[in-house]
């Protein structure tokens, strides 16, 4: 598979974060190299209460490789009072 590339992400995930369902989304840094490299990132999470199917077709571009609710290693601290709904988007590997 072709990666999409870095503007086709920003613009799908920004078009995503603009939907009334949506309450945010966030990008996993998972590496900073020095030099001419993006960060890399496998992983993006979004804060939402829409249902699986609804992400899935809104993703569907990007090719992540599965998606899931909750975080992938447990609630953060500052959320485990929270109730809300994380989708979290698995993907080979998002960099330039």
């Amino acid at each position: 598979m072709d990666h999409p590339g870095v503007d086709t992400f920003y613009s799908v995930l920004l078009e995503i974060k603009s939907k009334p369902s949506v309450q945010d989304v966030l990008v996993e840094i998972m590496e900073v190299e020095d030099g001419e490299y993006w960060p890399f990132s496998e992983r993006v999470y979004i804060l939402s209460s829409a249902n699986p199917e609804e992400i899935e077709e809104w993703v569907k571009i990007l090719e992540p490789d599965e998606i899931e609710e909750g975080y992938m290693f447990g609630n953060p601290l500052l959320l485990q009072s929270c109730t809300l709904i994380i989708k979290c988007l698995e993907f080979g590997g998002i960099d330039k």
